[in-house]
């Protein structure tokens, strides 16, 4: 071991593992200072009310999303912290992959500046504290990657066991959002086009990882027949019919959105970006980050054909782009940047330059940690309807009037989809929360209608006309009650009260 390896090694410490400790613990407490809730949307909430009961699929999207909630909340209790926990040590788990893909693809000396740089990136930093259907791939994909490369590179059992993983990190890709399928066409081509990918096309080894795909794959193809291909219609209907060329556009920029500043702060960490013609410098280490090596340029590939084959789906006019579907794209664009910005420098400047990363990333966390209170501050003065929204006071308020009012327990919830899903969340976390209101419920429930913020609420929505409709014919055994909630305290300089219709069902035996 040289002496210039022994100073890389030494500027490599503290490890990988350290530094995504520190990472994931530094978000969730910055977004337990500046969040009272979880996701506007609801996102979050419904994959707890997905993992309240394993299934093999549900009308939306495959069901790993669930079960993954479901596995976590049965070891770590139901808050938002446990939940910003899982949210960030998902992403962390997502830049380990790609730390161990640097060393698979001969990158071992830029390995931990492009994993700490691309916690950088807005899929890993901001766009990470939503656990949902894109944020799940941000580890799937880069093991996936790293499974197929082992693969390719192994013999023997190695070589039997790592086309398992193959096929279960394949598997479990798709399991996560169809989604996968991009990338998985995009290493099927790479494949083909490589002289490496083709000779492993002559060993039984994709063969073992297709037909372990498959196995685990069988469930879930069953549940999707008996269903009616649900979820496949929910991917068809996102569609417009047409080409979306707003989304298109804006589709086109997101390489250049979701990491600009991981992608500069890079070009910046390596000796020289700024010497002598600055400016004029920088720009040609910002455009030769991008650039291929080859036309059989492996990583150059796996960052691109992924966005290329996306782009040409939303050209078919099969879909309408979603920016946030973007979220796992750019996993291997940082070790491109630093492959081709370090491409035959010495010793010295990989050191120089793994030091300048841990700067990096140590000031982006004191400013995530200072920043964090003073968004709370503009998120309690402007009067952010997330900020004021009382999910967990709702939940409180509406137990309490089960209590009062019914003598057998609350067992299921329904109404209000994914928003019903905060009385299980927030309020008893053995309620049911059904998608559906039952016809003939066989225990007593409730119909969850959100109105809106007070003073003017909504008189009727879509849930509270089904729920009439439902309550038309069980009129002696449903209460109807309207409440309004407000949340309080020092974080709450403004006083917003939220309006929710409620309709408690008491079951009677016949």
């Amino acid at each position: 071991m040289n002496k210039a390896t022994q100073l890389l090694e030494r500027a490599a410490s503290p490890g990988i593992i350290v530094l995504l400790t520190l990472y994931v613990l530094v978000w969730v407490v910055s977004h337990l200072v500046s969040d009272t809730n979880l996701d506007p949307y609801g996102d979050m909430l419904e994959n707890f009310v997905w993992g309240q009961n394993f299934a093999w699929g549900n009308e939306k999207h495959p069901p790993l999303l669930g079960w993954v909630t479901g596995a976590w909340f049965s070891l770590l209790p139901i808050n938002q912290g446990s939940y910003h926990l899982l949210a960030y040590g998902n992403a962390a788990l997502g830049l380990a992959g790609i730390y161990i893909l640097a060393h698979r693809l001969g990158l071992a000396r830029i390995a931990l500046a492009a994993t700490l740089m691309m916690s950088l990136a807005l899929p890993y930093s901001t766009l990470a504290v939503k656990f949902n259907a894109n944020t799940i791939l941000l580890p799937l994909w880069p093991w996936l990657v790293v499974a197929w490369l082992s693969s390719q590179s192994s013999q023997g059992r190695k070589a039997f066991l790592w086309a398992c993983a193959l096929g279960v990190m394949a598997a479990l890709s798709v399991l996560g959002k169809y989604y996968s399928g991009v990338l998985l066409l995009s290493l099927g081509f790479i494949t083909l086009a490589t002289l490496k990918g083709r000779q492993w096309l002559k060993t039984p080894f994709p063969f073992i990882a297709l037909f372990t795909a498959l196995i685990i794959l069988a469930p879930h193809l069953i549940w999707l027949k008996s269903n009616d291909f649900a979820s496949f219609t929910y991917v068809r209907d996102q569609g417009i019919g047409a080409v979306d060329l707003g989304q298109l556009g804006k589709f086109l920029l997101v390489p250049f959105g979701y990491w600009l500043i991981a992608w500069v702060a890079a070009v910046l960490s390596v000796p020289g970006s700024l010497s002598h013609s600055g400016a004029r410098r920088l720009a040609r280490g910002l455009w030769k980050s991008w650039l291929p090596q080859g036309r059989a340029d492996v990583l150059f590939w796996l960052a691109w054909m992924p966005f290329l084959l996306t782009l040409l789906f939303g050209v078919s006019g099969f879909v309408s782009l979603s920016l946030p579907w973007a979220i796992p794209l750019g996993f291997a664009f940082s070790l491109l940047w630093y492959r081709n910005l370090t491409d035959e420098a010495p010793d010295e400047v990989f050191t120089a330059t793994t030091r300048r990363s841990q700067k990096i990333f140590f000031g982006w966390l004191c400013l995530v940690l200072l920043i964090s209170p003073i968004y709370a501050w503009q998120q309690a003065n402007s009067g952010n309807k997330n900020y004021y929204l009382p999910r967990e006071e709702a939940a409180l308020m509406l137990l309490s009037l089960w209590a009062e009012r019914q003598s057998e327990p609350l067992v299921w919830v329904s109404g209000d989809i994914p928003e019903a899903g905060l009385v299980a969340f927030y309020g008893d976390s053995n309620i049911r929360i059904l998608e559906e209101t039952p016809l003939n419920p066989i225990a007593g429930g409730v119909v969850f209608c959100p109105l809106g913020a007070a003073p003017t609420p909504a008189a009727f929505t879509a849930c509270t006309d089904a729920a009439d409709r439902w309550t038309a014919r069980r009129e002696e055994q449903v209460v109807k009650v309207e409440y309004t909630v407000a949340k309080s305290g020092t974080r709450f300089f403004q006083h917003q009260p939220f309006r929710y219709r409620v309709y408690l069902y008491e079951h009677r035996a016949p």
